[in-house]
């Protein structure tokens, strides 16, 4: 709780690493304390992370569309997402991904606050030849 307080006091962003269901209850204590301290409860950006880890690979688009829009109703102002290197799972698995995330979230919260791992980011993950690194 003391560090929930201290985001609500002081934070100019947080960065939790829960679903919606679990952070909703979190942000509204956040946002009670933010008022306490006399701040506006909105002016704290909250940047939420997806893991797309092994066992949820294969989410399917209009799921990650609706975890987006819950990280929107909740207040969200970021939204990231990341792969792990996972044995078996290669890098262009990753990249189609990502790409499959990033096209179902991007609509939801806008090109500018879907961060790595859209088609964009891409090419950072290939050669001057255009080869996988």
């Amino acid at each position: 709780e003391p560090v929930l307080e201290r985001i609500g006091r002081m934070a100019d962003g947080w960065m939790p690493q829960f679903p919606p269901d679990v952070l909703a209850p979190l942000l509204k204590r956040v946002r009670g304390y933010a008022e306490g301290a006399g701040r506006d409860p909105n002016a704290i950006g909250i940047g939420t992370h997806a893991a797309l880890d092994a066992d949820r690979i294969r989410i399917t688009s209009g799921e990650w569309r609706r975890v987006a829009e819950e990280y929107q109703v909740l207040g969200a102002t970021h939204l990231k997402a990341s792969t792990p290197m996972t044995v078996g799972v290669g890098v262009n698995e990753q990249l189609d991904v990502l790409s499959t995330w990033y096209e179902a979230v991007a609509p939801v919260v806008g090109d500018s606050h879907a961060e790595p791992g859209g088609p964009r980011d891409a090419q950072h993950t290939r050669n001057k030849n255009g080869e996988d690194r």
